[in-house]
């Protein structure tokens, strides 16, 4: 017998750039990664780790980690330049998957309270997004503790991110939010479908949200954490989100008080309470808006 990958006391798969990597312009193109990390240490602390420019029909399959050691968003999906072939500029009809991102280090300064593991700063329309694990904080070997550094997991910002599908294993360690739709009531961010395993905001934060939205027609599907009082609400609308549908897995320390806060009552939000059978709504609901999302169930509240 024997050892294929001999343990040789250093890991040949860790490539450290100092500068961001950038995906220009590209159509009808395939990237393929396997089995590595980039732990990107750009000069230029503010720049991420990669930039992904205008792309249409991109297959983009990365099966390794990127780590980050900036103090900006690690990864930015943000089209500046127009497609080669059609003039335009965006992010659409294509696929992305990075298996882990982490937000190891906030060398030279201080983390931006914008900062994203995952920023979204340009249209967006009709693709899929694959995140196996979001981790935004640093991890010291030698005194065994981790520290929260990134403040959001996924930022969208206000621009026309459209019907695009989310698939996401876990968000966790991060300061403001798991999942931020737009910043503002100007945020035109609709028609979105996220799919997460967990979402986790950092234990040292009693004012994060596990999702905070300011956008029309999107579907949340999340389980999260508040065992800690680590978190004001898993869920917040303000007065832009119109007909967010938020179903929210049951959890281990998650409880009903904290499920919901500002806005939600007024915009058609439902939530699935972890046991079967049992749906909750807002006071002012009537009965007739559950049987509209084709759940042919009776109302315990509000009817």
């Amino acid at each position: 017998a024997f050892n294929i990958y001999p343990n040789t006391g250093s890991d040949v798969g860790v490539i450290t750039p100092t500068q961001t990597i950038t995906i220009p312009p590209c159509q009808n193109r395939s990237f393929t990664f396997k089995s590595i990390t980039l732990d990107v240490r750009p000069a230029i602390t503010t720049e991420p780790a990669i930039r992904f420019d205008s792309c249409m029909m991109v297959d983009f399959d990365f099966r390794g980690q990127i780590g980050y050691g900036g103090i900006g968003n690690a990864v930015e999906f943000n089209g500046r330049t127009r497609l080669p072939y059609d003039a335009q500029v965006a992010i659409v009809d294509s696929h992305f998957r990075i298996d882990s991102i982490a937000y190891i280090s906030n060398q030279g300064g201080t983390v931006a309270t914008d900062s994203a593991l995952v920023h979204f700063k340009s249209d967006c329309h009709r693709n899929t997004f694959s995140f196996n694990e979001l981790n935004g904080s640093g991890f010291d070997a030698t005194t065994q503790t981790v520290t929260p550094l990134c403040y959001n997991g996924i930022l969208l910002g206000n621009y026309g991110i459209i019907d695009n599908l989310f698939n996401v294993g876990s968000i966790h360690h991060v300061n403001t939010s798991g999942i931020q739709i737009g910043t503002s009531t100007a945020a035109a961010v609709k028609g979105n479908d996220f799919r997460v395993g967990l979402i986790e905001c950092s234990e040292a934060s009693t004012t994060a949200y596990a999702v905070n939205s300011y956008g029309q027609y999107n579907k949340f599907d999340f389980s999260t954490n508040n065992a800690a009082g680590d978190f004001e609400a898993a869920y917040k609308g303000h007065t832009s989100t119109v007909k967010g549908y938020v179903i929210i897995r049951k959890c281990e320390g998650n409880t009903a008080t904290a499920e919901f806060t500002t806005g939600h009552n007024a915009h058609k939000t439902y939530i699935w309470n972890g046991t079967e059978g049992e749906l909750l709504t807002p006071t002012n609901r009537v009965g007739k808006l559950i049987y509209d999302v084709g759940l042919n169930l009776t109302p315990t509240a509000g009817a």
